[in-house]
């Protein structure tokens, strides 16, 4: 689809869609819209749709915007999307965890034979390492 349905609008300010974008989850909104929306949030974090509040993690402007590109207000909004989905764009590490140092992510673990290894953090997230047979120790009191 090239652009929006005709008969839609934009969900945040309910006006005809200026700079259309799509995002993720298939929901349409003014690229100005949806860049205010993440501002009003965390800057470290994707924002989550209006509609359906999923989080947003790509945002793909129409043809006729990117036409529009030469256009001062136009080429400062697809600005702001494009280094939106720089930051989160595949979702594999967000803004903050790139900007975060390594270590913050890891634990040196000590070995019964002595030895050091780097442990990074569990695959579920609440707890700090797992061991061989799947079971987590926790980082947090519980």
């Amino acid at each position: 689809m090239d652009g929006p349905p005709e008969n839609d609008c934009c969900a945040v300010c309910h006006g005809s869609f200026n700079i259309p974008c799509q995002a993720n989850c298939s929901h349409w909104f003014c690229g100005g819209c949806i860049m205010l929306v993440w501002h009003h949030g965390s800057a470290l974090q994707p924002c989550k749709c209006p509609l359906c509040r999923r989080e947003i993690t790509l945002l793909v402007p129409s043809e006729a915007s990117l036409r529009q590109r030469h256009e001062n207000d136009a080429e400062e909004v697809l600005g702001k999307i494009e280094r939106y989905n720089r930051y989160f764009a595949g979702r594999t590490l967000g803004l903050f965890q790139t900007s975060r140092p390594s270590f913050l992510f890891t634990e040196v673990v000590t070995r019964t034979n002595g030895s050091s290894a780097i442990s990074p953090p569990c695959h579920k997230g609440t707890y700090l390492h797992c061991n061989g047979n799947e079971r987590c120790l926790r980082t947090q009191s519980g």
